[in-house]
């Protein structure tokens, strides 16, 4: 109940504001009041100071009274109208009698403290009492007459009242007539002041509380008239506000059709236009969100073919260059192999190039060689011609000397035979050297045509062995990219399906925001 109580707005501003306005009227009542009792106090304090005051102009106004009576017998006493005995008996008798208040009395003493008049009190008229003393001791007598005499003057003492015997308090004031040489005096109980002062001040009280209960009942009134008052402003506020609360509410729950209008310019206004705003821009932003969502469907079933496509080519441009990483792992093994093959003939173009040196070396040498065999067969026919001769010589010697050089003939016969075999056989030598020189001439001419084309033949063997291992290195990159396209390709392969399920994701989610969207309701639906 109470829950359900707070729960309204108006409820809370009626509440709130009776609150404050009870506490408010319960500040300024108990201000008023305590200020009331202060100022009651200090009029009660004032009005003793001003009774004490007035009491003395009382009796000193009391005294002159009674003095003013007793002239007039003196005078009468001096026109001859009342002897002097007669004049101051009556006067006697008067004074006893005169009262003020209800308490009220005079009495008279002589200079020398001998009573004449003190009503109540009639066995004490005559006689002197100067040296009463009251019951704090005090000599009263003395006190009363020495301010009378002095010219009038207060006095206090403690005294019975009039049928008492308990002495109470008194101020009383006293005045020498001088004709009669009394001292007239009067006086008060303090009592008679304070039960003044008390009615004063209980009617004072019974002005308070009336003053208070009247306070109270307007502060009640005022609060009654704040609570209806609070409540009709709570309405007035309540009510645009429960209003876009309810619309606040159907706008919550999808209808965007609500139409917000407020006429106010207050805070409730603003908040109505605000509200007016904010629902036009969730229309907006709904159906531009409806339409984004359709579209990211639409774009997303386009975005899913197209993944596929793209993941069904780069598996077929994965297996096409896995085929070529496999034919460029052939191709670099063959390379590598003819590098190899290359670098081998490089090699043995070095060391037949070596040869070929060696073996121009050796032709030279051997064409040297034949060129001085050559010649060393001349100088051996030349030899054989002048042997044959010789031997001629020898023969036509051995003829003339007759039998004692026949065994001569016979050993130049012999000798001339050598040195035609010798001949014969150098002839034979000879010409076969010329032949093997010219020949081996003809192989020198061919050898010094064959060896710049064998040196240019090792330097495109060089060049060959270079490119190869270029060709090497080339193609360890080529294969090294084809394989890094490989990986690459089924990245690529791997993220086109992930990207056709994320484009299906996408498709799912788009459907799904726009069943949400669906949730909002406008007027054209």
């Amino acid at each position: 109940m109470i829950k359900r109580f707070f729960s309204k707005l108006k409820n809370k501003i009626a509440l709130f504001t009776g609150v404050a306005m009870l506490i408010l009227a319960a500040l300024i009542t108990s201000t008023f009041s305590y200020i009331t009792y202060r100022n009651g106090v200090r009029q009660i304090e004032d009005l003793e100071v001003r009774l004490m005051d007035n009491l003395d102009l009382l009796l000193i106004s009391e005294v002159e009274t009674a003095v003013s009576m007793l002239k007039g017998f003196n005078d009468k006493i001096i026109s001859g109208e009342l002897g002097y005995e007669e004049g101051t008996r009556l006067a006697a008798d008067v004074l006893r009698e005169l009262r003020f208040g209800e308490e009220g009395y005079f009495w008279a003493d002589t200079k020398d403290g001998t009573n004449v008049v003190l009503p109540g009190s009639t066995g004490v008229e005559g006689f002197n009492r100067i040296d009463l003393v009251d019951s704090h001791g005090n000599e009263f007598i003395k006190d009363i007459l020495n301010a009378g005499i002095s010219g009038g003057g207060f006095a206090e003492y403690w005294f019975p009242k009039l049928g008492e015997t308990e002495a109470l308090p008194k101020r009383g004031y006293s005045l020498l007539f001088e004709p009669f040489g009394w001292v007239i005096g009067t006086g008060l109980y303090y009592d008679d002041i304070e039960e003044a002062v008390q009615a004063i001040r209980v009617q004072r009280q019974e002005d308070l509380r009336r003053t208070i209960v009247w306070v109270v009942t307007m502060a009640l009134i005022i609060v009654l008239l704040g609570l209806g008052f609070a409540y009709y402003v709570g309405l007035k506020i309540s009510n645009p506000i429960s209003d876009l609360s309810n619309k606040t509410r159907e706008v919550a729950g999808g209808n965007l059709s609500v139409e917000v209008e407020s006429r106010l310019n207050d805070e409730v206004g603003d908040l109505s236009r605000s509200l007016a705003n904010m629902i036009k821009k969730l229309q907006q932003i709904v159906m531009e969100i409806s339409e984004g969502a359709s579209n990211v469907v639409v774009a997303s079933q386009q975005m899913s073919s197209a993944s596929q496509i793209i993941a069904d080519g780069a598996t077929e441009q994965a297996a096409s260059t896995e085929e070529i990483g496999t034919s460029m792992e052939e191709m670099v093994s063959s390379i590598m192999q003819n590098t190899d093959n290359a670098n081998k003939a490089d090699s043995v173009v070095n060391e037949s190039e070596q040869s070929m040196a060696q073996l121009t070396e050796a032709f030279k040498e051997t064409l040297e060689a034949m060129e001085q065999i050559t010649s060393r067969i001349t100088i051996i026919k030349e030899i054989s011609t002048q042997t044959n001769l010789l031997a001629l010589n020898a023969a036509v010697e051995a003829a003339r000397a007759g039998d004692a050089g026949r065994g001569f003939s016979v050993v130049a016969g012999e000798v001339k035979k050598l040195s035609e075999n010798t001949q014969r056989a150098a002839n034979d030598i000879s010409q076969l050297s010329k032949n093997s020189l010219a020949v081996a001439k003809h192989a020198w001419e061919l050898l010094e045509k064959l060896i710049p084309e064998f040196q240019q033949t090792a330097i495109l063997v060089k060049e060959i062995s270079a490119s190869s291992g270029e060709q090497r290195t080339g193609a360890d990159m080529i294969n090294a990219a084809v394989q890094s396209m490989v990986n690459v390709t089924n990245q690529n392969s791997a993220s086109s399906e992930e990207l056709a399920s994320s484009s299906e994701e996408l498709a799912a989610q788009a459907e799904s925001l726009k069943d949400a969207v669906s949730f909002f309701k406008f007027k054209s639906s």
